[in-house]
């Protein structure tokens, strides 16, 4: 989103890098605005695009994901999610109860 909220709560608890991928051209303009000025540019990388389209330039240990609905299949955020795990995730078949586990 905008804020870039959850880039910034996982900044905060220690990431040392993260990707936030937003699709919405306004938002991410407003989000890498909002990194530059609270001082998280070395950090977060906002990118631009459809999640199932960007590639990230390496593989990552934790994919998070803002849902919208209450559930992952109410909005088709299931294979949105399924496809950031298998593209994005360092190991894309975690243990039961791991990250991105569906």
């Amino acid at each position: 989103g905008p804020f870039a909220l959850l880039a910034v709560i996982a900044a905060k608890a220690g990431a040392k890098k993260v990707y936030a991928i937003e699709k919405n051209p306004e938002a991410a303009a407003m989000a890498k605005e909002t990194v530059e000025r609270d001082g998280w540019k070395g950090i977060i990388e906002v990118i631009e695009g459809d999640s199932m389209q960007v590639e990230l330039p390496e593989k990552v240990d934790l994919v998070v994901s803002e849902l919208i609905g209450s559930i992952a299949t109410q909005e088709g955020v299931e294979p949105i999610i399924r496809d950031a795990r298998r593209r994005f995730l360092k190991d894309p078949e975690p243990e039961e109860g791991a990250p991105c586990g569906m």
